[in-house]
């Protein structure tokens, strides 16, 4: 019997907050304060619509970015330790600022730029559509091969995070990614579909205004410790 199916992953996170409800919304709070915040400062920033001010805001946006991931992996930390049924504080936000931080830095450096590599050409692609029609059409399929690539890359390397929460100081980010490659051997097709089963709740996310995401990040992020859980007891793999 399988013991990673997405139905027994949700219900191991259901478990793990049920009664404890009331200090999991405390985080996504904060993060969506976080984000708030960022957004403000953003907008400041490029209230003019020069070339310049788009430049220095994307690259604000990126710095942000990479900042507010520190905290949510001080949720991840917080929710793993609740899935494992031990003893939490509402400092596990500030987990990672205890555990060499820069392995942390680094590697949201990464995901990131990951994630807004295939926005260029698809951007650029929209900008070309009217004056050069073929142009646009190649970079759009180049958009869409990196938008590929990107995915399969964010899905290998998705368990990084914990690796780097459950082994703290005693691995490189090196190391920590290539554990997180082996993790990931034949399940990212189960990942992404664990992700994808949240569509329904993140779109009643949006009817509330937002307001559910209260709730639902707790249980998606327990649902994510969950999968660790079961990803490193493969071979060779445990911790």
């Amino acid at each position: 019997m399988k013991t990673d199916t997405i139905s027994l992953l949700k219900e191991q996170s259901r478990g793990a907050l049920e009664g404890r409800w009331g200090e999991s919304v405390a985080y996504p709070a904060v993060l969506i304060a976080l984000h708030m915040i960022a957004t403000a400062i953003l907008a400041s920033v490029m209230k003019s619509a020069g070339i310049a001010e788009v430049i220095s805001g994307a690259g604000i946006a990126f710095i942000l970015q990479v900042l507010i991931s520190l905290f949510v992996w001080g949720a991840d930390f917080h929710f793993l330790q609740m899935l494992r049924r031990r003893e939490t504080s509402f400092s596990d936000l500030l987990a990672v600022f205890r555990m060499q931080p820069d392995r942390f830095v680094l590697f949201g450096i990464i995901r990131d730029a990951v994630q807004i590599l295939p926005a260029v050409p698809l951007l650029i692609a929209l900008g070309q559509a009217r004056k050069h029609p073929l142009t646009a059409v190649i970079l759009a399929v180049i958009g869409a091969a990196c938008l590929i690539a990107a995915l399969i890359f964010l899905l290998t390397y998705a368990m990084t995070g914990f690796v780097l929460l459950e082994l703290s100081g005693n691995i490189s980010l090196q190391g920590a990614m290539r554990r997180s490659r082996l993790m990931m051997h034949g399940r990212k097709g189960r990942l992404f579909l664990t992700c994808a089963s949240f569509i329904g709740w993140v779109l009643l996310a949006v009817i509330t205004l937002g307001l559910g995401l209260l709730w639902i990040t707790p249980y998606v992020l327990t649902t994510l410790c969950a999968f660790y859980e079961s990803a490193k007891k493969g071979p060779g793999l445990s911790l």
